[in-house]
């Protein structure tokens, strides 16, 4: 790492007699040098004369090949001032090496103001390019406000939410960046999202939190509470998505209690959703002929239910003790069939359209007799 190899450098040239750092010497190195080796050179004269050094930077970095001195190289160039030299070269790298250098370039961010300077400066000089070239990548070590602030600025920039591609990156790093603290820039950054970029912010919840691992107690709750504050605004998927999250957190109740959010436009007064339900008990009697009771009941649930969890209930509700005993008496065996629509109803007449249809395809099915029954309406406990 530059740090140590550094240090080695200026220690060396602290016990080191003028004659032993030949700058001349250095400077011409770097032009004699194999295009691997340059790097080294260049190092050397860093840590000899300063002043040589970046007037050899140009010649050094059009020489220069990516290798293992390469990242010390570059550290050493921003050092001397000559960040436009070292960002020039690092554009031109092929991506996995580009990618390799500010990923070593980042894991040394922290507590080094030049590298977070010269990360910032990149991303207004490169514009495009610092994101589309994952620069952007480097900063996720870097603990500090500027970055925190550059990562969700570019969030919120229109043409960034409108390339899904750039903006779950950017979104990735800054979530990686941040950590748990990511929450509340979340929570503010939620209005200003496209909606088809909301699935991804609810998401990167359960990423800061690190859901699946160990999530601190205060931290749930408050990832709880902000999912359901922001609940309204949501996208359809991004709420559904929040359920899940929810669910991860061991927040059950609030987790369906989102259903009202994602059908608020088909509650019906005083705050129910409308379902239904059609029961059939399919008797197989005595006498061999097979009978069908088709009861059909209007069904009503105080927002607590999803769709997925509408049958389980539907079943548990309506039972044997619910229907007319039809195999005792035609002194048979029976079974409970229960059919449900697969989203709650936004009025009477679309209620009663599926529950015709669904009656007559029932009426379609094999059988000696088949009755049916109106059962009016009833509340799911």
């Amino acid at each position: 790492m530059f740090s140590a190899l550094a240090a080695t450098f200026l220690l060396s040239v602290s016990a080191a007699s003028a004659q032993d750092c030949d700058a001349s010497a250095l400077a011409k190195a770097i032009n004699l040098e194999s295009a691997h080796g340059v790097a080294a050179s260049f190092i050397a004269l860093t840590g000899c004369d300063s002043d040589a050094a970046r007037a050899a930077a140009p010649r050094a970095f059009e020489r220069m090949l990516y290798g293992e001195d390469a990242e010390s190289a570059v550290m050493a160039a921003i050092e001397l001032g000559s960040e436009e030299i070292a960002r020039g070269w690092i554009s031109n790298l092929f991506s996995d090496e580009r990618s390799r250098l500010l990923k070593g370039m980042g894991r040394q961010c922290e507590g080094n103001p030049a590298i977070v300077r010269f990360l910032m400066e990149s991303s207004e000089a490169l514009g495009d390019r610092f994101w589309d070239d994952r620069w952007h990548r480097a900063l996720i070590p870097c603990r500090d406000h500027a970055v925190t602030v550059l990562l969700t600025q570019a969030l919120q920039d229109r043409t960034v939410q409108n390339d899904p591609t750039r903006f779950d990156s950017i979104l990735e790093v800054f979530i990686e960046h941040a950590g748990a603290h990511a929450i509340p820039w979340l929570v503010a950054l939620m209005p200003a999202v496209r909606e088809s970029n909301q699935v991804s912010v609810v998401q990167g919840f359960g990423t800061a939190l690190n859901v699946g691992g160990e999530v601190k107690p205060h931290l749930a709750r408050a990832a709880s509470a902000a999912i359901q504050e922001l609940a309204p605004e949501l996208s359809p998927p991004a709420i559904y998505r929040a359920r899940k999250l929810l669910e991860s957190l061991g927040d059950q109740r609030a987790a369906d209690g989102l259903v009202c959010m994602r059908y608020w436009d088909r509650l019906h007064t005083p705050g129910y959703l409308m379902w239904g339900a059609v029961v059939l008990e399919v008797a197989e009697c005595k006498n061999g002929k097979t009978r069908i009771e088709a009861h059909h009941v209007q069904v009503q649930d105080r927002c607590k239910r999803w769709p997925d969890q509408i049958h389980p209930a539907v079943q548990q509700t309506f039972g044997m003790d619910w229907t007319g005993q039809l195999a005792a008496r035609c002194k048979g065996t029976s079974t409970l069939e229960h059919l449900v629509p697969e989203e709650p109803f936004v009025d009477q007449a679309a209620y009663e359209a599926w529950r015709d249809a669904t009656l007559l395809q029932v009426q379609e099915r094999p059988a000696q007799q088949i009755e049916v029954l109106a059962r009016g309406s009833a509340d799911l406990p």
